[in-house]
């Protein structure tokens, strides 16, 4: 029984009849395509375009870009790596400590885009002018998407690593700070927030929270996180870790050790930015 043979009145018949091809028309998704293709509204951008991408001295390049020394179009295959590496960003994004791999695949998406879209607008030029207008709609899509990725690469990049040393700080004695209560200090430049556990157990995360800026030190310590006084974002204390969101990106975290009675951080290396929060007490 093929899947859309349903009762008639049924939600999947009526959602068919809505907005996919059936008996009754072509639906609004089809419709809109129809509408898309025969309104002529872009034709002077589309012009435009194609006599740019037509003048464009690519010689023999030209060819390569349509994929006739494959016998097959390379623009879908192309695509398939910034598509790919975008949402295997997303999983690692789910997952602790994967953000630097997530960024990375990000980046590799964003390489692979230039190509990709070469290949496209030179088959584009070629086609029909029906085509054309629904893939002027496809392309500007993609530019969206494109500049929400290189927007979201560029967030990914934690400034405090820059502005930090990767040295031993002092940052008070520990009868300065109150078990259970943030305090606010400084390792170089960068505010940071310091929680004091029982048994001498220290954390210390960067102030300005990940998502816009908030004050974690004026936040709510609980269960082992502290909650943005602004957005309500969550992090774990232990290594920075957005429990909760709206924040999408960790806090950068500091390694912890106690020398004579006094607190010193350090920020976490790379190869343990996944791993345990450590206190050394001497």
């Amino acid at each position: 029984m093929n899947r859309w043979d349903e009762s008639p009145g049924s939600d999947r018949s009526e959602l068919r009849k809505r907005f996919f091809s059936s008996s009754a028309g072509p639906g609004r998704f089809l419709a809109a395509m129809d509408r898309l293709e025969r309104h002529p509204r872009n034709d002077r951008v589309i012009d435009r375009v194609q006599r740019a991408v037509h003048g464009l001295p690519l010689g023999r390049g030209r060819d390569l870009l349509h994929g006739r020394w494959l016998g097959h179009p390379v623009h879908p295959l192309l695509v398939q790596v910034p598509i790919g590496s975008w949402f295997s960003a997303a999983v690692l994004d789910l997952l602790p400590g994967q953000r630097r791999g997530a960024r990375a695949l990000i980046g590799v998406g964003l390489a692979a885009v230039p190509p990709a879209a070469a290949a496209g607008w030179v088959d584009w030029a070629d086609l029909q002018r029906q085509q054309m207008r629904v893939g002027l709609v496809h392309a500007a899509a993609n530019i969206t998407a494109v500049a929400l990725y290189a927007g979201s690469f560029t967030a990914r990049a934690e400034a405090v690593p820059h502005l930090v040393k990767s040295e031993w700080q002092e940052i008070g004695a520990v009868a300065d700070f109150p078990v259970g209560r943030a305090v606010r200090r400084h390792v170089d430049d960068v505010p940071v927030l310091v929680v004091r556990e029982s048994g001498n157990t220290v954390h210390v995360l960067a102030d300005a929270c990940s998502h816009m800026g908030g004050p974690l030190s004026e936040g709510t310590i609980s269960d082992g996180c502290v909650r943005c006084p602004w957005h309500g974002s969550v992090f774990r204390l232990a290594d920075g870790w957005n429990v909760r969101g709206p924040a999408t990106a960790p806090q950068p975290a500091f390694d912890t050790r106690i020398t004579d009675g006094r607190i010193e951080a350090r920020l976490r290396r790379l190869e343990s930015d996944a791993g345990p929060h450590r206190t050394d007490a001497a």
